[in-house]
């Protein structure tokens, strides 16, 4: 079979099967199609009042915990004075390491030697 043939078997077939399909009337289709609207419409609304309601829940409850931290008595600030004995960050000074004095690494398993760089 060729594939001329092929695609026009289908195409028959298909006419065939769309004229058993019942279609519904002008009327059906916009009373469905306002049905469909209607209830899109009904469910958005309700969504749209519920993430409204749970974000002034969620404020409120915000304010009520900044409101309750705000009340917390905070301690007196101490009129002891403490010395550090530190030495700032500025006059640390870093470790130097001297790469030319690494000495090898033996691993038992092979007794080669190996140097690091």
């Amino acid at each position: 079979m060729n594939l001329l043939k092929i695609l026009t078997d289908y195409l028959r077939s298909v006419q065939s099967e769309l004229r058993k399909v019942s279609w519904p009337s002008q009327r059906d289709t916009i009373r469905y199609s306002a049905i469909v609207i209607g209830i899109s419409l009904i469910t958005g609304a309700f969504f749209a009042t519920l993430d409204y309601e749970f974000n002034l829940l969620s404020r409120a409850g915000i304010a009520a915990r900044d409101k309750y931290i705000s009340r917390q008595i905070t301690p007196a600030p101490s009129t002891v004075q403490t010395t550090s004995t530190k030495t700032p960050p500025a006059a640390q000074t870093n470790p130097k390491i001297n790469f030319n004095d690494v000495t090898p690494i033996t691993t038992p398993a092979s007794g080669t030697t190996k140097t690091i760089n």
